[in-house]
């Protein structure tokens, strides 16, 4: 057993930001785990008291860590929410470009080339797929799945 009192070479703000970095990129827990053994194997203390450390560093400079990462988390899922509405606005566009193109008397193939798909079929099918959707109150397959 490593000698817990002997104090490590990295500071508390490093395992701090370690252990946030870890939860930003979604670590498996396992892999968190086997990462700060080692590197408490390599410090010379627990993986304990390296959490210890960086938990005392947090809350003598106002940074709780369940705090840190619950804004990390809520970071990530308004990144995601940013990216949803970029993609429906993205397809609410094509499908605008696609409905303008139509009543041009377009054809499949050149919807294809509008909506950045390789086939007439391709596109097609997509069509069917999302132009549904923008119909209000249309609930998509999954949810009439539920």
């Amino acid at each position: 057993m490593p000698n817990v009192t002997q104090e490590s070479n990295m500071t508390g703000e490093e395992l701090f930001n370690l252990l946030l970095k870890m939860n930003d990129r979604n670590d498996a827990p396992r892999k968190r785990e086997k990462t700060l053994k080692k590197l408490a194997e390599k410090e010379g203390l627990s993986s304990d008291a390296l959490r210890a450390k960086a938990r005392r560093w947090g809350n003598a400079n106002g940074k709780s860590y369940p705090l840190m990462r619950k804004q990390a988390t809520k970071n990530r899922s308004e990144e995601r929410e940013k990216q949803r509405v970029a993609r429906r606005e993205k397809r609410a566009e094509r499908i605008r470009a696609g409905e303008a193109a139509l009543a041009k008397g377009a054809d499949w193939a050149e919807l294809a080339t509008i909506f950045g798909i390789k086939t007439a079929e391709g596109a097609a099918q997509w069509w069917r797929r999302n132009h549904d959707g923008l119909k209000a109150g249309k609930k998509s397959k999954k949810s009439k799945k539920r």
